[in-house]
């Protein structure tokens, strides 16, 4: 292993919390398997870094066991996301500056979103009461908010929230006024509302726009050392 390495896999160590050796030793290795839901049904060494570089995006002879600068690069991306597994069936380049400009979008930043975006609001317009990153309650079912939130919340906040699905407009601005169902009592933390955003929400939105834009996953995706090795479903942004 590359000395030059060294200090970056060390931050990756500390990222997942594990002995800071400057190695991809064997329980590094043990630790990225478990984060990234990866199984190897071949126990040796090898075996378990091959299956990590196929979960990272590898193919073919790249798929080889070397955790060299390309591979530390994709962990270094994966590990700072805190991002969790995309769904079977994803299929599309999304770069890191591309999701991170749609969530600025939304949300401004981090500390923003702490300030100002963690409780339900209600934007002007026929907008619904609004949580997380851009996801509004008015415009998705009961059963939708459960299959999306109940992962990331308590089951008493996505009760709340649902019960104020499908309103618009100066209902959802009223039930908000009212506190409809306890509903200002809700929190949504940052990595809930990214975890939905990214699992859910973008999917949803990039299938939308491939079917207004036929032909948009055709583009070109930005250029390697930008993009995150996970894909998404239905389209790209």
């Amino acid at each position: 292993m590359s000395s030059s390495l060294n200090p970056r896999i060390k931050n990756i160590q500390k990222a997942i919390q594990v002995a800071v050796t400057g190695n991809f030793d064997p329980a590094t290795i043990n630790k990225l398997l478990s984060i990234m839901q990866v199984k190897s049904a071949d126990q040796t060494l090898q075996a378990k870094k091959e299956a990590i570089q196929k979960k990272l995006g590898f193919t073919g002879k790249a798929v080889d066991g070397i955790f060299g600068v390309n591979t530390t690069t994709r962990l270094e991306f994966y590990v700072s996301a805190r991002l969790p597994s995309l769904p079977p069936g994803a299929n599309m380049i999304v770069s890191k500056k591309g999701l991170n400009l749609v969530i600025e979008s939304e949300i401004s930043s981090e500390p923003i979103y702490r300030l100002k975006h963690k409780k339900p609001v209600r934007p002007k317009g026929k907008s619904g009461i609004t949580i997380g990153i851009g996801y509004d309650l008015g415009y998705t079912t009961a059963a939708k908010i459960e299959n999306d939130w109940e992962p990331v919340l308590p089951a008493t906040d996505v009760k709340k929230l649902k019960a104020v699905a499908g309103l618009k407009g100066k209902a959802a601005g009223i039930a908000l006024a009212n506190n409809n169902g306890d509903i200002r009592s809700v929190t949504i933390p940052f990595e809930s509302a990214k975890a939905v955003f990214y699992i859910s929400s973008l999917p949803a939105y990039a299938k939308l726009t491939r079917t207004i834009y036929p032909g948009i996953d055709k583009l070109p995706p930005m250029p390697r050392k930008h993009c995150f090795p996970w894909y998404i479903t239905g389209g790209l942004v």
